[in-house]
């Protein structure tokens, strides 16, 4: 039987918009920096942010979204909220902070921690700047994943199983037909 490993598509996906003036997505390199309760950071490309009960702006799984100088706060009343395409976030005409977009120069140091990544802690890797790229308010990043070409590689598989588990019994009835002509020249 072959052996799959799992592999991680860096490439874009899509940008769907979604009018959400806290939804943004990058549009070349680079990743969200976000930090969980328990102070770990993690890297994504998920932009789908919203409020939590501190007007903190948040991930969808309640991580804080980190800026350049800690996390993003909004006040209540004091206007749109408006996210330029280098993540510069104002609130009516007030800088409120800048979303913290930063690229990995090796991806293999990236562990995969269910949707986000984690640089491996036993690596020693800076990040950086990204060469290129955009921040886009109102929009989310769809799967870079085809559904099309994960169904054709679904039947790939379900082919080679069939004929790995057709190759081992026409093998067993070779065998035991080998058995039959060998045990009846020694009788």
């Amino acid at each position: 039987m072959p052996q799959y490993e799992k592999k991680i598509f860096f490439d874009q996906g899509a940008l769907r918009n979604t009018g959400n003036p806290l939804n943004v997505a990058i549009d070349g390199d680079g990743f969200f920096q976000v930090q969980t309760k328990s102070g770990d950071v993690f890297l994504t490309r998920s932009g789908d942010f919203r409020l939590n009960t501190n007007r903190e702006l948040v991930d969808a799984a309640g991580n804080r979204v980190l800026s350049d100088g800690g996390s993003l706060t909004l006040s209540s009343g004091q206007g749109d909220v408006f996210i330029d395409d280098q993540g510069q976030v104002f609130q009516g005409s007030t800088v409120v902070g800048k979303i913290s977009v930063v690229d990995v120069p090796d991806k293999s140091v990236l562990m995969d921690v269910g949707g986000a990544f984690m640089i491996d802690p036993s690596k020693t890797v800076q990040t950086q700047t990204p060469k290129s790229y955009h921040v886009l308010q109102g929009a989310l990043e769809q799967s870079n994943h085809s559904v099309v070409e994960g169904m054709v590689n679904l039947m790939d598989l379900g082919r080679s199983h069939e004929s790995a588990h057709t190759l081992i019994r026409s093998l067993e009835d070779q065998s035991d037909r080998m058995m039959k002509v060998l045990g009846n020249r020694t009788a």
